[in-house]
């Protein structure tokens, strides 16, 4: 099972550059390691050591009582370093105590030099990594997150709210010694791109503490959401009860729009959807599943993706305005709905 659900990550990791991979992952939930070892794993020295055995061989055969010392992450860089996806830096969050109740971690695989890499608490869930990485010699700010779950339910938004709150006050100290810093926001915030029209009467984390938006000018805004890069019925990372949802982000500041530096790739954006491997046949993430003896499926949610270059931003459309932000959660199969009989 488990070898079958690190070979259908890297499957959709491969659709990526063909087959290449992305220069620069973040992932959420990795189990946490409770019980590691005295001296933290270099990932690098675990790859060496086990470089004669394909991961298909340790995990078809006999099973090895050392494998239990092996973490969630190990396994995963070894199997996207068996698929040829090669010399990725890692960083992974501290984990929290086991009374915290959080069982998994945030993690940053990056081609480009990891300059320096740090925990941030949030209260109730998953700690936010800040990494530097160095981009032909340009700094780029990553903040890796995993916000506490139940975006639907409006009692759990205070949370969220708090977390928020920590991840704003990093940014805005990112920016105070930088106001030109590239800064990409990643990961599972548990909230829609449009939380706040969705919960008109409370105050969301996502919108009215972080300040994400659609307004790609920046006039109103210093991060602008990338959902708003498409259509309205193509924003969509999971599906719940139905109805889409925009748990998934990308979120960018406004140094990834100027002449220097890190610059994102206009309307390059997207949700990550491979038939068969993440997705299936009605458009929903195949989620992972550990029924019968090897298990299937992948994630409950699409990975999203976007593409960077070094110099300076070149505009390939017309910027949002971000008005068409929704006061609606979309059917999954609203665009039928659309289609004239």
């Amino acid at each position: 099972k488990l070898l079958t659900k690190l070979n259908n990550v890297v499957a959709v990791l491969k659709t990526v550059d063909d087959g290449r991979g992305p220069d620069i992952i973040l992932f959420q939930e990795f189990e946490n390691d409770f019980s590691p070892p005295e001296e933290p794993v270099k990932i690098r020295n675990f790859l060496a050591q086990h470089r004669e055995r394909s991961l298909k061989q340790m995990l078809s055969g006999k099973w090895r009582e050392a494998y239990a010392d092996i973490s969630a992450l190990e396994w995963m860089a070894k199997a996207i370093d068996d698929a040829g996806m090669r010399d990725y830096n890692v960083s992974v969050a501290a984990p929290k105590a086991l009374e915290s109740g959080i069982a998994h971690v945030n993690a940053v695989f990056s081609r480009f030099p990891i300059i320096e890499s740090k925990t941030h608490l949030i209260p109730q869930a998953r700690d936010i990594q800040e990494v530097l990485v160095s981009v032909s010699g340009n700094p780029l700010w990553l903040y890796n997150n995993h916000w506490k779950s139940g975006a639907s339910d409006p009692k759990r938004e205070p949370i969220r709210v708090e977390n928020a709150k920590v991840l704003r006050r990093l940014i805005d100290a990112r920016l105070k010694a930088d106001p030109s810093a590239d800064i990409i926001i990643g990961g599972d915030l548990n909230s829609h791109y449009n939380q706040a029209q969705l919960f008109p009467e409370i105050v969301t984390g996502i919108n009215d503490v972080l300040g994400s938006s659609g307004d790609e000018s920046f006039a109103s805004t210093d991060l602008y959401n990338l959902w708003f890069e498409l259509p309205p019925e193509a924003r969509y990372s999971e599906v719940w009860r139905g109805r889409r949802g925009t748990l998934m982000h990308l979120v960018l500041s406004k140094g990834l729009y100027d002449g220097e530096g890190v610059s994102y790739v206009d309307s390059s954006f997207h949700a990550l959807l491979v038939p068969d491997i993440n997705m299936d046949a009605l458009g929903r993430p195949l989620r992972w599943h550990a029924a019968g003896k090897t298990g299937g499926g992948t994630s409950d949610h699409f990975p999203v993706l976007a593409r960077f270059r070094s110099g300076p931003f070149e505009q390939a459309g017309e910027l949002s305005d971000g008005t068409d932000a929704l006061d609606f959660e979309i059917p999954l199969r609203y665009t039928e709905a659309l289609e004239p009989n």
